[in-house]
């Protein structure tokens, strides 16, 4: 077990307690639904709920430490039982599959009590705090023959589907470029900021892996960049185009956009809210006086038409996780493979971590996993 500062769990050790030697593996029986529990009882605890909910799957408890935010989520979402961690539901078969939602320090050890004890797991982004671990939890749930997903939702997103069909149409690509700017980061500490864009980077890279899948990521080619507390960008190649990403926690307006931009066209795609347009590649002095209408009627078009599909379907928020959730709950009952290969799976780990380290001198060794010190005086 990876060791840690007392303080980076502590209350946070109930949840996790001492589930890793049982053995829970039950084979799934068609003749009823998915047996689930929602593991952090916060506000993606109760997205996942409701997800789960949705996709028919019984919902058996919540489990939180604090007891008072697991028995408000139980009532919420109508669950019968709650825990303060997950000892009992692991054990003796009472459950097919957890969805992790706990703070990010704790994923690592409870996505590995679940895996040893049979029990399929989904687990909020990053799957583990460094991709020595998350190679760990994929070896050992195979192993056990069971099914290990990151939650990188944004990968499934309608509008990442529709870009994925038509990329060919762009022609040669020249360049790609994503930017995040987030509000996550007012009022926060350096550490605090640090780890928030950890956070982050599991997502454009996931979305990368996702729309070129036969593209490897060469992250001691790309140039990174800290601009300040809070401000990281790269630059190089990928997908034998021109690559950039800038990570802000300061800029306004929040957004998070990828344009892909080709011989042919372009694609720009809005993952907060979930979908592409594509624009016209064709040139001529009309199209050109033209363009700033097109774009714009065009983005309002597909946003428009984006939010119909989506009130109507009760997607409210976080679009991509009920795609993600019913691929993970596909491949548990062993109808398809898991939606997150695990050559995925550690190729986006592998990447945030030698992004991280590129990108702060002050990251530091720590029993040989990679780790953002704080640092010991400002500067």
């Amino acid at each position: 077990m990876r060791a840690r500062p007392a303080d980076d769990r502590g209350t946070l050790r109930p949840l996790i307690a001492s589930a890793c030697g049982m053995s829970s593996c039950v084979p799934w029986r068609k003749s009823r639904g998915l047996r689930v529990a929602i593991l952090g009882a916060g506000l993606m605890g109760y997205w996942h709920g409701r997800t789960a909910g949705h996709l028919g799957a019984k919902l058996v408890a919540i489990v939180d430490p604090d007891m008072a935010r697991a028995n408000a989520l139980a009532r919420r979402l109508r669950v019968g039982r709650t825990a303060e961690d997950a000892s009992d539901l692991l054990r003796g078969g009472q459950l097919d599959a957890v969805h992790i939602c706990s703070p990010r320090p704790t994923h690592f050890d409870l996505a590995r009590c679940a895996v040893e004890s049979g029990v399929h797991a989904l687990v909020e982004k990053p799957l583990s705090d460094s991709a020595e671990e998350a190679e760990m939890l994929v070896n050992i749930a195979r192993r056990r023959a069971v099914v290990l997903c990151p939650v990188h939702q944004i990968a499934f997103q309608n509008g990442v589907e529709d870009t994925a069909q038509v990329l060919p149409g762009l022609g040669r690509l020249s360049a790609i470029e994503i930017r995040i700017c987030s509000a996550g980061g007012v009022g926060r500490t350096e550490r605090e900021l640090n780890e928030i864009v950890g956070d982050i980077l599991p997502h454009p890279l996931s979305i990368l892996r996702r729309l070129w899948p036969n593209s490897v990521f060469e992250p001691k080619n790309w140039h990174t960049r800290r601009l300040g507390l809070g401000e990281f960008s790269v630059a190089g190649l990928h997908a034998e185009a021109n690559f950039s990403m800038l990570i802000s926690l300061h800029a306004r307006p929040t957004r998070f956009e990828m344009m892909v931009s080709g011989n042919r066209g372009s694609l720009q795609l809005d993952f907060f809210h979930g979908f592409a347009v594509r624009h016209d590649g064709r040139v001529s002095r009309l199209r050109k006086a033209s363009r700033p209408f097109v774009a714009a009627l065009s983005l309002f078009g597909a946003a428009t038409v984006n939010l119909f599909e989506r009130g109507l379907a009760g997607e409210l928020a976080y679009p991509g996780l009920r795609q993600l959730t019913k691929r993970f709950y596909a491949a548990v009952r062993g109808e398809m493979p898991p939606p997150i290969s695990a050559a995925d799976i550690i190729a986006v780990a592998a990447a945030r971590d030698a992004l991280l380290i590129r990108g702060n001198p002050r990251v530091q060794a720590f029993h040989g996993k990679a780790f953002l010190a704080e640092q010991a005086s400002p500067q």
